[in-house]
């Protein structure tokens, strides 16, 4: 659900430097010359319907290469992660565009996941626009999973607008120690699609557990500070005032970090600001 700059390489560009080092008595290497056409117009059809929210409703048949396997684009796609073939450039680049994962969040990317998996969709096996940073953990949940329906469709990091507005929400649980609990809070333009389709993202990616987790961390770290330096020289307005002044200053960051939305939710909360943080 955060957005990421779209690779600036074609897939055209990218399936050429993946197949220049077949050799020229390789019978794959004229098949894969090709089927270079074919890639460039999957390609294209892939951004349309990514930009408008529809992957979900791709047919496989279309993104099938005439007389390469599906196989053979695994061993295309290889050459994309080799760290000897000139190709690993591209593969780099699109790693390291950001710092961390975009469908988390949180943790730094390891890998580049296939929005729409290789083994279906061949032809988009080297595409850039379909591959995504991802970290580890997000990576295993999503495997080859796709949508079937429109509310299931993910927020596809180089098509969607989601940070354009703050959808991230926490509340405060009093308990000992305090809890932040976090949710989707959709803003009111949203239809009911795109809400679900956030929500799906939140649960099926386990973000409120990872988000909550984070929390109690930060709230554990922040204890002592806020109870010697802030609520003992200016009691729980001192309190809300730093805590509202944190949440901003995260959200100037990352709008829908989890950190300005647990900063957002403690500032909130009468019972934390007014003793709530020594609660164990």
């Amino acid at each position: 659900m955060w957005t990421v700059p779209r690779p600036s390489r074609t897939a055209a560009e990218t399936f050429a430097v993946c197949i220049s080092r077949y050799e020229r008595r390789n019978p794959l290497r004229p098949r894969l010359k090709a089927a270079s056409g074919a890639v460039r117009e999957a390609s294209e059809r892939y951004a349309a319907a990514a930009a408008a929210s529809n992957l979900w409703g791709l047919d496989e048949k279309d993104f099938q290469l005439v007389g390469v396997t599906s196989k053979e684009m695994q061993g295309v796609y290889d050459r994309l992660v080799d760290k000897r073939h000139p190709a690993r450039v591209i593969y780099d680049e699109i790693l390291n565009a950001t710092e961390v994962c975009p469908s988390c969040g949180h943790y730094k990317p390891r890998t580049l996941d296939h929005y729409l998996p290789k083994a279906r969709f061949p032809a988009l096996a080297v595409d850039p626009s379909n591959l995504v940073p991802a970290c580890r953990d997000c990576n295993f949940v999503k495997l080859s999973k796709t949508a079937v329906q429109a509310d299931h469709e993910g927020f596809h990091p180089y098509f969607s607008d989601a940070q354009d507005h703050v959808w991230l929400a926490g509340r405060v649980l009093e308990t000992s120690p305090a809890t932040v609990e976090f949710f989707v809070d959709p803003p009111s333009h949203w239809d009911d699609v795109i809400r679900v389709r956030a929500e799906h993202h939140f649960s099926t990616f386990g973000l409120g557990e990872l988000y909550t987790t984070l929390a109690g961390t930060l709230v554990s770290g922040v204890r002592k500070f806020v109870d010697a330096n802030l609520y003992a020289l200016g009691g729980s307005a001192m309190v809300r005032n730093w805590l509202a002044s944190m949440a901003v200053s995260y959200s100037d960051h990352e709008v829908n970090g989890w950190q300005s939305a647990a900063y957002t939710a403690l500032s909130k909360s009468d019972w934390y600001c007014e003793g709530g943080f020594n609660a164990n």
